[in-house]
Order: structure tokens, then C-alpha cells, then sequence
């Protein structure tokens, strides 16, 4: 995964959905101009449409079933994350690439507004599919997905189960024995829809075929980067639960002033927290890992819009107000995947705790620790962590509550209505030291861009002249030493030394023939004389 370049990433991906919708388009037109009739030609346009309607949906369902299959393919193998980011880059160039999409899938294309008779409708199939999937996680194998057609298209003029198989290529040579390429084959309820496109009714909105593309892309992007945040974070997760164990071993068997001289900051004050230097470096070490996983993954224009306009948006099916930059796509995931692991690498740690053996300096640690994630994910974040974010269920919050009962009970009350402001001290420390390795997971600080006016004076609020301090740089989202591309120094230099000798050689030959010109012109005469003797 380190050796995977962002930018050649984002090139080679977007080329390949670009291709594919130009050969989408390319097809289209070639179909109206070589199968349209002149005579009939109201009638033969109508056809042809139904026709690439109900092919598209075919197409595209295929499409999405090998794309996903691909990663799919990993499990039982230790992956690094890199197939799952390149197909999840893929698919998110795929949802807005492919401009072909809103005219081959156009509603009043489908069939169903030719006869809609003998059509199931999406209910009838999405039932079929719930009592297929037994373990509910929106999957079933090919002979489920049998199975379930089959039921589904009972009573009308269609073969469920013949027309999953030849939508999917399939041959019938292998359909008792469960060997061959179907023993592989899984389908989604959005891939199913769309395999069976010529016997259902689509509906619209989120239920019509171009909303159930999108949809199914979706669900590919998002498995995909998750994978991806769990690989890439798999080191530093392991390293973390490592530091655990050795945390809460020492911290059962040391006493308070044993703990204090090893990794205390200093004689201890009237609060107990003093003695604590500040946030252990497992926790700060884990913050800035993923903040550096960020850095590496993403390139400048993974920052641009995917979207020109909202119109643009509309027309293939997105009806979100906001459209999400692929940047803040990878932020999001990695936010959540990292928070979700820093939480189950402590919480797994508790059960198996004997608490009442802790040092209370320990307890503190622990505290400071939880709660300084809790702020770096919650307060100190400014990019949020994505939609739905805000009813979903975090483990962290849960991390925190048992680190304030476990603290409650071994602390002093004196030391407890003292506890917040020592914790926000050393926590705003922390995140003034790492601000800059940070900010690209966090976003920048709002604190410190309070204190600089726009023209870039710093006001320390000591000063008795007008005059400002000293003038500080104006804030920059040119930050040379962070981007994430990668260059090949090497070729680069052979290069510039390559086109200098080519440039040098050229400056010699113009001198040779000026001076040649110059002799030539200069001593012609005395050289027309010796010739005549």
C-alpha cells in the first residue's frame, strides 16, 4: 500500500470509467444509426431504446457483480488494502463518470411503459431476496439468488431462474453439480434488480434503474474503503494493543509512587494529575499514524468536485445537497474506522482487568487517554465525520463513560472538581505540538487563525503601541511539505541533464559555424590569390 501512488491511481481509474462511458456512448449511437428505420421511424426508435434500456441494465449489473467480486475474492487472505482502494476509487469515478447513463436508463425507455403486464414489481422481488438471505447481510449466493427469482417471477411469462443465467453468462453444464464459475457468484438486491431488468417494473427515484446504479455503487465504495482503513491501520492498531498489555500489567502490579518515578513528568502537586507528563505516546502515535495514512493516500485533486454543477448531479441520479469530494470520502472512513479501533482495543483490554489491583495514577492515564480521543474526534475536529454520523452509535462514548465510573470510584472528590481543567491543559498542549501533522485528518485550528487579522498581524494582547508584535505568515493551503505526490527524482535529473548536453552541444556547433563564416568571408581574398599561383 506504500507503494501506491495517489496520483497515478486517481489517472489510470479515471481513465477507465472515462472509457467505459465513451464505449457506452459509442454504442448508443451506433444502435440509432444503424437500427433506426426510416420508414417505421417513430416506432423502430421506441424499440431500440427498450432494447438498450433493458442491455444497459444488464451490462451494468454484470459490471457491478465482477467489480465487487473482486475484493470479495480477498477474504481468507491478509490484505494490505490496496485492491480494495483502487476499486473503491473506481467505483467512486463510475457514480459521476459515467454521463451515458441518464439517457440509456431513461424511465420512459423501460418496458413497463410499453405493457406492464406479466412484470413484478420491486416488492415482490425484494421479499424473494429477504427470504433468501438468511444471515441478513444483504448477499446470497448464485443458487439462493435462483431460488429466489424463481419464486419471485411464478405465474408469469418469465423464467426467474433462466433468466439470472443467461443475464450472467452462464452455461447450464455445471447447474446440478455447483462447480464452475456460479459456485463463485453472489448478488446484491440493487445487482439483482438489475439482472432481471427485462421482467420488472421500475419504479423511481432511488427505486428506478439509474437509482439502484448508484446505490449499488455506493454500497461498493463504502466496503471498500473500510477494508482499506482496517488495513492501513492494522500496524499502529496492533502496536496500540500491544501498549495496552504492558500498560495495565504495570499498572496491577506498581504502586503509585512506583508509577510515578517511571513515567511520571514531575514531582506530583496538589492534584494528582500533575505528576502525569501528559497523553501517553501509544495514543499520540496512533493519532498522528492515520493522519499520516490520510497524507499518503490522497492527492491534490482527490480535493475536486465531482460534480460541475447540481443539475449535473441530478441528472445521474445523486440527490444529495451536497456532493462529498473524494478527500473527505477517505477522511470520513478513516475517522470512523480508526475511532471504532482505538475503542475496541481498550474496550477488549477491560473485561479482563482486575480493577481493583490499579494504581490511581494509572486510572488517570487511562482517563486522559480516552478523553483525549474524545476531543480530537469530537472538538478538535473540524471536518466532521460524516453523514448519518450524528445518530450513529460510538464506541468511544461508551470507553469514556467506564473511564469516569473506574475513576470515580478510586479518586478523591477534591480531585475530580479539579479533573476538567487539568485534562483540557494538557490536551490543548498535545494538540498545539501536533497541530501541523494533524491538521489533514482535523482540519486547521479555529483557534489559532482567531488570533491572526487577515493581513497577518499577531496580537500576543501585551503590546501598549499600535503596532503589532511582529507580523506572521498568512495562512497557506499550500503546504509543500505535506502533499501526498510522490516524484521520481531520478528520472527527473537524467532528463534535465539530458536536454543541458543536447542545449550545450548546439551552443559549440553555432560557434564552429560563425567562426567558420567569419574566416570564410574575412580572408576569402588572400585565399583566391594563393589558389591562383
Amino acid at each position: 500500500l506504500v507503494n501506491l501512488l495517489p496520483h497515478e491511481a486517481y489517472r489510470n481509474t479515471m481513465r477507465i470509467a472515462t472509457d467505459l462511458d465513451q464505449a457506452l456512448l459509442k454504442v448508443s449511437d451506433d444502435a440509432h444509426e444503424l437500427l433506426v428505420h426510416a420508414e417505421e421511424r417513430e416506432e423502430s426508435e421506441r424499440r431500440l431504446k427498450q432494447s438498450l434500456y433493458v442491455q444497459t441494465c444488464e451490462i451494468v449489473g454484470r459490471l457491478l457483480c465482477e467489480v465487487r467480486r473482486i475484493v470479495s475474492e480477498s477474504k481468507g487472505i491478509e490484505s494490505d488494502g490496496t485492491r480494495e482502494l483502487i476499486v473503491g476509487r473506481l467505483c467512486h469515478f463510475l457514480k459521476f463518470r459515467l454521463t451515458s447513463l441518464p439517457t440509456l436508463l431513461d424511465p420512459d425507455a423501460s418496458p413497463v411503459k410499453t405493457t406492464s403486464s406479466g412484470m413484478i414489481s420491486y416488492m415482490d422481488l425484494e421479499s424473494a431476496f429477504s427470504l433468501a438471505d438468511d444471515n441478513e447481510d444483504g448477499l446470497i449466493s448464485f443458487a439462493e439468488a435462483m431460488d429466489a427469482t424463481e419464486s419471485a417471477f411464478s405465474g408469469t411469462q418469465f423464467h426467474g431462474s433462466e433468466m439470472l443465467r443467461g443475464t450472467l453468462l452462464l452455461s447450464n453444464t455445471s447447474s446440478k453439480s455447483g462447480e464452475g464459475k456460479e459456485a463463485y457468484v453472489d448478488v446484491t438486491l440493487s445487482e439483482l434488480m438489475l439482472l432481471t431488468a427485462r421482467g420488472l417494473r421500475h419504479g423511481s427515484g432511488s427505486y428506478s434503474a439509474l437509482g439502484m446504479v448508484q446505490k449499488a455503487l455506493d454500497d461498493i465504495v463504502t466496503s471498500c474503503f473500510e477494508k482499506w482503513a482496517d488495513a492501513a491501520l492494522k500496524p499502529s492498531v496492533q502496536k496500540l494493543q500491544e501498549k495496552i498489555t504492558e500498560f495495565w500489567r504495570t499498572a496491577t502490579s506498581t504502586t503509585d509512587a512506583e508509577w510515578q518515578a517511571v513515567h511520571g513528568g514531575g514531582p506530583a502537586g496538589s492534584n494528582p494529575l500533575d505528576s502525569i507528563s501528559g497523553v501517553s505516546p501509544e495514543t499520540v502515535g496512533f493519532v498522528m499514524n492515520a493522519s499520516f495514512v490520510m497524507n499518503q493516500t490522497t492527492t491534490p485533486a482527490d480535493s475536486l468536485s465531482p460534480v460541475p454543477s447540481k443539475d449535473y448531479a441530478t441528472a445521474l441520479g445523486i440527490s444529495q445537497t451536497t456532493v462529498p469530494t473524494l478527500t473527505d470520502t477517505l477522511r470520513w472512513t478513516l475517522l470512523l474506522r480508526s475511532l471504532h479501533s482505538y475503542a475496541k482495543a481498550w474496550g477488549d483490554s477491560l473485561p479482563k482487568l482486575a480493577v481493583a489491583k490499579v494504581n490511581s495514577t494509572a486510572m488517570l492515564q487511562f482517563y486522559l487517554d480516552v478523553t483525549f480521543i474524545k476531543y480530537c474526534f469530537f472538538e478538535r475536529n473540524q471536518q466532521g465525520l460524516g453523514p448519518g454520523s450524528e445518530s450513529a452509535e460510538l464506541p468511544v462514548e461508551g470507553l469514556v463513560a467506564k473511564a469516569d465510573s473506574l475513576l470515580s470510584k478510586n479518586c478523591s472528590r477534591a480531585t475530580l472538581l479539579s479533573l476538567p481543567g487539568k485534562v483540557a491543559e494538557k490536551h490543548q498542549h498535545v494538540d498545539e505540538v501536533c497541530d501541523l501533522f494533524v491538521s489533514s485528518l482535523f482540519g486547521s485550528r479555529s483557534s489559532s487563525a482567531a488570533m491572526v487579522s487577515p493581513a497577518g498581524e499577531l496580537d500576543l494582547g501585551g503590546a501598549s503601541s499600535s503596532q503589532p508584535f511582529f507580523y506572521a505568515p498568512l495562512s497557506s493551503t499550500r503546504r509543500f511539505a505535506l502533499l501526498p505526490i510522490q516524484t521520481d527524482r531520478t528520472l527527473s535529473d537524467l532528463q534535465i541533464k539530458g536536454a543541458y548536453k543536447k542545449e550545450k552541444e548546439e551552443q559549440e556547433r553555432n560557434k564552429e559555424s560563425i567562426g567558420g563564416s567569419v574566416m570564410s568571408s574575412g580572408l576569402g581574398f588572400f585565399s583566391s590569390m594563393l589558389k591562383k599561383k
